[in-house]
């Protein structure tokens, strides 16, 4: 025997090692030297130990892929070697060499060692090979499966991470987002509230130049909208005729002074005819504004009557636009309330 002292082959410089690393136990040192002389031409890395407490030491300084381990040994048997080897070294793949005789100690190496296979001495070197052979092969394919898992695991992990970090931008943008529209919903109710605003004072001015009674635009823009509504109009329709209810007399702005002055009973034929112009005049100002578009229409057509005997354009029955004949009824009905005389 050797003394308990590991030996390493020697390998040259000139070759790196690339094979597997295998560690051959056995306390008789011709058993060693035959099984190195089977397993060196294959290129495999070969250790050497001849007790199971050295074998220990060996796995403990290096990076093994199998062991072969005789099974009768001093002190340390093959079957109790390969069990301390299998819970500090799990990954290492096991062989046991056992003699006949030795079938219970197999069946422990079996069950406590957990051994890959167990060949009987003498051995058959071919067998031998084949066997350390597909060791190795289901060991490389149990690493491959290890790499394969970690790296699964790390792209998961990549993954979920990435996941996170994208779930926070998306919660931040939305968040973004959400306050955007926010202010610009609040931008736009701004809007409409200052246009309207801005849209009663003007109606308001044309009160004054025509002299109206004060309010009196916003009242016919009122009852326009409860009228549209019993009408089953749509918001969009709802809002030009209210606009049209408010400024349904800016043409009058375009009048002489005396003739707005004048009270519609006492004009002559043709100051009736100019002041019935004030819808053209309202049409006109209101045409270069694309929005404002419909509300001119429904402007220019507020005095056409159903018989077809109304102004400008002698529209008779339902070819006046709707919003037009609410207009008028409106505007007439607030004439007749205030106490004036309405123009039909």
């Amino acid at each position: 025997m050797s003394n308990n002292v590991p030996v390493l082959e020697q390998v040259s410089a000139e070759k790196p090692v690339v094979g597997p690393v295998i560690l051959l136990v056995d306390d008789e040192a011709s058993i060693l030297s035959s099984l190195k002389r089977v397993l060196r031409p294959k290129g495999y890395v070969l250790l050497t130990a001849d007790s199971g407490a050295a074998g220990l030491r060996l796995l403990g300084e290096n990076t093994i892929d199998l062991i072969i381990s005789d099974m009768r040994m001093p002190e340390m048997t093959g079957a109790q070697f390969l069990k301390k080897a299998r819970e500090s070294y799990p990954d290492v793949t096991r062989i046991l060499l056992t003699g006949y005789s030795e079938i219970s100690a197999t069946i422990s190496a079996i069950n406590e060692g957990g051994i890959y296979h167990y060949l009987q001495k003498p051995w058959d070197e071919q067998d031998l090979l084949l066997t350390v052979e597909r060791a190795l092969e289901q060991q490389l394919l149990k690493k491959e499966a290890a790499r394969l898992n970690a790296l699964v695991r790390q792209q998961n992990e990549e993954l979920q991470s990435f996941n996170a970090r994208l779930e926070k931008q998306v919660e931040a943008r939305t968040e973004e987002l959400r306050q955007t529209v926010l202010f610009l919903e609040k931008g736009e109710q701004e809007i409409k509230q200052n246009f309207l605003t801005m849209l009663k004072v003007f109606s308001s001015l044309i009160e004054l130049r025509s002299g109206m009674l004060g309010g009196q635009s916003d009242r016919v823009s009122a009852l326009c909208n409860k009228i549209g509504r019993k009408f089953s109009l749509t918001e969009g329709q709802l809002q030009h005729l209210s606009i049209a209810g408010l400024l349904h007399a800016i043409g009058k702005i375009g009048l002489p002074d005396e003739l707005i002055r004048k009270p519609q009973e006492k004009m002559t034929g043709e100051e009736s005819r100019a002041f019935m112009s004030h819808p053209v005049k309202g049409h006109m100002v209101l045409t270069p504004i694309a929005a404002f578009g419909d509300i001119g229409e429904l402007i220019l057509h507020q005095y056409e009557r159903y018989d077809g005997r109304g102004l400008p354009s002698g529209a008779a029955g339902d070819s006046i636009p709707l919003g037009a004949r609410i207009l008028a009824v409106a505007r007439a009905f607030e004439a007749l309330r205030s106490g004036a005389i309405a123009t039909l």
